[in-house]
């Protein structure tokens, strides 16, 4: 399929026409590659099998954009900051790689089929958002080429067979982000359970490569303990932290400290049973709404949060540092039997 260019003030053009009409039509973009579309005011608008990037600016910045649907599309390497989404639509799309996103409202989003591999989110609020059976949207694919594979060869049309077939590459990111008027049932909790073993505790800026932070490892926990940590990724916030007790040939390193990307720690000389990594974890002030089968709102107020869990460090490579933690160690800490039996 031959895609041809097109830029903001392109599709700038396209919408200046279809007001001369009517604005309640849709402007249907197909087979386009998006550069530099930002800055505007619009709605009404479907991208069919488009790939989104950033050229001269940035895609969908400081805008506000409502009806939008992105269809068969890529959206690849952008920052977006600023900008209001009411009635976004992501049908059968990707969010790929270096994609940055702060500052944003989703107002009644809707994400079908579709997977992210981004930077993951800051400072964006969720709103008036129904999450049941939207799960995917808490799956996150390690793997760069793996996402891309499953969006040319448009497999994104049988998502729940891929994630079951190849549940080693997607992981549950714990965003940091605030929900407002949001809903998830407790089935789509269940579902991530079973698409996933893993939750990333970089919770907003997700790692490129596992090796520089690790997991929190559901393998060996049980269900109720992985029942309640996924819960947690909706109802509390986490704040990462580094100590490091020891010594190493360069001093900045020292104390507390956040390891820069592609550091090589044996270059350091660093002693691994003196660096630590904890999180954090505090109730939001706007976690989500986990409701049961009959939409009554579960009750998680008598869960407190985790408080703080210490990762296990160890070198990975005789290079990098890995950073895991084993939930299975939450077994007898995470009191909740009761609560989860009466859901189940």
């Amino acid at each position: 399929m031959e895609m041809q260019n097109i830029n903001g003030n392109e599709i700038r053009k396209l919408i200046e026409n279809r007001n001369l009409n009517s604005k309640n039509e849709y402007v249907i973009i197909e087979n386009k590659i998006v550069s530099d579309f930002h800055s505007i005011e619009c709605e009404n608008i479907i991208f069919k099998n488009c790939y989104f990037e950033e050229s001269c600016g940035n895609i969908f910045s400081n805008s506000f954009l409502q009806n939008i649907i992105l269809e068969n599309c890529c959206w690849y390497d952008s920052t977006v900051k600023n900008t209001y989404f009411k009635n976004l639509t992501m049908v059968q799309s990707i969010i790929h790689n270096n994609v940055e996103i702060s500052n944003c409202t989703f107002d009644n989003l809707i994400f079908q089929n579709s997977i992210m591999r981004f930077q993951g989110f800051e400072n964006c609020e969720i709103k008036n958002t129904d999450f049941r059976g939207q799960e995917y949207f808490f799956l996150q694919t390690i793997n760069l080429d793996f996402a891309y594979e499953l969006y040319l060869t448009e497999q994104l049309q049988n998502l729940t067979d891929v994630i079951i077939k190849n549940p080693e590459q997607f992981v549950i990111p714990w965003y940091s982000l605030k929900y407002t008027n949001c809903l998830i049932d407790f089935e789509s909790i269940k579902k991530l359970s079973s698409y996933s073993n893993k939750i990333d505790s970089n919770y907003s800026t997700l790692a490129p490569t596992p090796y520089l932070t690790g997991f929190i490892n559901l393998d060996g926990a049980e269900q109720v303990t992985k029942y309640f940590l996924i819960a947690g990724t909706f109802l509390y916030d986490a704040k990462q932290s580094y100590f490091y007790d020891g010594d190493c040939l360069n001093k900045e390193y020292r104390k507390e400290f956040e390891p820069p990307m592609f550091l090589i720690f044996k270059d350091y000389h660093i002693d691994i049973s003196k660096y630590k990594k904890t999180v954090t974890t505090t109730k939001k002030s706007e976690p989500m709404t986990i409701i049961d089968d009959n939409r009554s709102v579960i009750d998680f107020n008598q869960i407190p949060p985790l408080g703080q869990i210490t990762f296990i460090s160890k070198f990975l490579n005789d290079n990098f540092l890995e950073s895991n933690f084993d939930a299975s160690t939450l077994n007898k800490r995470t009191d909740v039997s009761k609560l989860i039996r009466s859901i189940w």
